[in-house]
């Protein structure tokens, strides 16, 4: 079972339940207290400042190395997308899907009508330290 709490503004919050309405269902009001309890205990609170220096540490080198290969990249200071300026978001995620890497095309996440050419990467699996060290 899985549940979650959602914060962001407005209007990604509506998109967010437009696309999973068909999948969205009600979870007890118990599993809802104790999901609000645990997010605000102190234990939690230092857990959570643990994981968020760990996504920081892997977004700093995801960036550096896109910088360092001549990319412009970008992400926002909580984040786990790194945002990749591409010439052709659509064609460079198929050649990149054919070489086995997962990307999004920035797009299909973007609230703007004509969106930037961008590439979406998330950060969630890469190491937290450049290539050749492990984490």
């Amino acid at each position: 079972m899985r549940t979650a709490i959602l914060a962001g503004p407005d209007p990604l919050i509506a998109r967010a339940v437009r696309l999973r309405a068909e999948g969205l269902s009600s979870h007890s009001r118990i599993l809802q207290q104790m999901v609000a309890e645990l997010a605000g205990s102190a234990g939690q609170r230092r857990r959570l400042k643990s994981v968020r220096q760990h996504y920081a540490r892997r977004r700093d080198v995801a960036l550096g190395a896109f910088a360092d290969a001549g990319f412009a990249a970008s992400s926002g200071p909580n984040s786990w997308s790194v945002w990749v300026d591409v010439a052709d978001a659509h064609r460079t995620a198929l050649a990149l899907s054919a070489q086995g890497v997962v990307v999004d095309v920035g797009a299909s996440a973007s609230l703007e009508e004509h969106p930037p050419s961008r590439l979406r990467i998330s950060i969630a699996q890469l190491p937290s330290r450049p290539s050749g060290r492990r984490s």
